[in-house]
């Protein structure tokens, strides 16, 4: 039989579980609460990171010192990659030093163009000083062929090429189309064709495209025929 205590002892139990039954939905509802308000922080803090952001990229507000200042408490690697010297500049002053960069990094391109037009300009100078030289040699060798030529009237123009001949021909391939045009156009038709004819074919054809029309089309004449 039940005793009177073992029914107060069952009394007790049940109302020692009925308590703790009432308390757990209380601790769910504190869990709840502050997972909901972690939540809305996270929100809060995603919407200010955002809005700093705008003006950041709108040029209102310079939120980088902020963050230098934030960064530089970081332990070990705070002021490796956040400097406080950065710190003193206001938005108006990062501007400047932006743009003061900005400048010199242009002035620079600057220089190194005009250093470069410079150097090619030099060269240009160069190269018609140097042609000019062989202008004057190729003109003073074309006499010398010519005035051979004339010492030997009975003798084939083919057969006169020397040491001359062939510098001349190596000068007129040196030279520009044009200069060895004029070259050619104060030579006699026989030895213009023979210089012609020891040019190889692509020198000869761009010589002959810058020559005196009349000129031009008697020496290509002779040279498809074979005449002297």
């Amino acid at each position: 039989m039940e005793t009177l205590d073992d029914r107060k002892i069952d009394a007790e139990e049940q109302e020692n579980k009925s308590v703790k039954e009432k308390e757990r939905p209380r601790k769910d509802k504190g869990k709840n609460k502050k997972l909901g308000c972690g939540l809305l922080s996270l929100s809060l803090l995603a919407i200010i990171v955002g809005v700093f952001l705008g003006l950041q990229l709108l040029g209102i507000v310079d939120v980088r010192p902020i963050i230098y200042k934030a960064g530089g408490r970081l332990p070990i690697v705070g002021q490796k990659f956040f400097p406080s010297g950065r710190l003193t500049l206001s938005p108006e002053e990062r501007r400047r030093q932006e743009l003061k960069e900005y400048e010199e990094l242009v002035n620079k391109k600057f220089l190194e163009l005009q250093t470069k037009e410079e150097e090619l300009s030099k060269k240009e100078q160069e190269l018609a000083k140097k042609e000019a030289e062989l202008a004057a040699e190729a003109e003073r060798l074309a006499k010398k062929s010519i005035v051979t030529a004339s010492a030997n009237e009975d003798v084939d123009v083919k057969d006169v090429r020397g040491e001359s001949f062939s510098t001349l021909v190596s000068i007129l391939q040196e030279m520009s189309a044009r200069k060895a045009a004029q070259v050619l156009n104060g030579l006699s038709e026989g030895l213009a064709v023979e210089v012609l004819r020891a040019l190889p074919s692509d020198v000869a054809g761009d010589i002959l495209g810058r020559m005196d029309a009349a000129k031009a089309a008697a020496l290509m004449e002779q040279l498809s025929t074979g005449k002297k």
